[in-house]
């Protein structure tokens, strides 16, 4: 899986909630969905990668999803109820 950033996920968010000019989901402002972020690095579900310079500001540190495909496929069957691009985001 290719490595991202909080910027990209919140920017890719973003689009998601604003689908076609209607609200999809709930938004979130930007402070509270990076401590959201920040806690899922704590968990370890994304790691930071090597590489990232001390410099870089948090928001733009690369990360990667530690969860195998397998484990994403098993939380999108668990959760049917998830939006379709929210799955498809998932599955790419």
């Amino acid at each position: 899986m290719q490595a991202f950033n909080f910027e990209v996920v919140y920017d890719t968010y973003r689009k998601c909630v604003h689908k076609g000019g209607q609200k999809t989901v709930e938004w979130y402002s930007k402070p509270v969905a990076f401590k959201a972020f920040e806690h899922l690095v704590d968990l370890e579900l994304v790691k930071k990668t090597e590489g990232n310079r001390r410099n870089t500001p948090r928001s733009f540190q690369q990360v990667r999803l530690m969860m195998e495909p397998a484990q994403v496929q098993e939380v999108l069957q668990k959760y049917p109820q998830l939006p379709t691009h929210v799955k498809g985001w998932l599955i790419t």
